[in-house]
């Protein structure tokens, strides 16, 4: 995986909706905000004739948590529109975890960005890398991040 330092292409460049899936550990020092909230609304900029997959689309959530920065309660996020350009593809009602970019005062998400809620959540109970570990008790994903949890604090010391 190359990494390209501190420039984050933009999700809405995206369209064949390939994406590495995030990783909290690793993607919420880079990026501006997250948050575990509900989905409320979808409005849809631009019903012209011709439409882009990639043209933005705008939810509304309900804040339950948020795990990094000062989000309000009710927030909007801009998406691409259409799932073909990594656009979210949720209901209202639908429980999610976001990690956002902050891009000309408006946060900004995508399905590339998507975190299941409960693994996020862990990353706000503290900063040390070890809150999440109550969340990693599944399977060999929660081996995986328990190793590498383990491995991170004997190096710290």
């Amino acid at each position: 995986r190359a990494s390209a330092g501190h420039h984050h292409p933009s999700p809405f460049l995206d369209e064949k909706a390939r994406c590495v899936p995030p990783d909290p550990a690793r993607d919420l020092a880079e990026l501006d905000a997250a948050f575990v909230g509900t989905a409320v609304s979808r409005r849809v900029e631009g019903r012209g004739p011709l439409r882009s997959s990639a043209d933005p689309a705008y939810w509304t959530f309900d804040v339950e948590r948020a795990v990094k920065g000062t989000l309000q309660e009710k927030l909007v996020v801009r998406t691409p529109v259409d799932s073909a350009s990594c656009g979210l593809e949720l209901r209202p009602g639908e429980r999610v975890g976001l990690l956002l970019e902050l891009r000309g005062g408006e946060y900004e998400s995508s399905l590339c960005r998507q975190v299941e809620p409960d693994l996020l959540l862990g990353f706000a109970a503290g900063q040390n890398g070890r809150a999440w570990w109550p969340f990693a008790l599944g399977g060999g994903l929660g081996l995986a991040l328990t190793a590498a949890a383990a491995a991170l604090a004997l190096r710290r010391r």
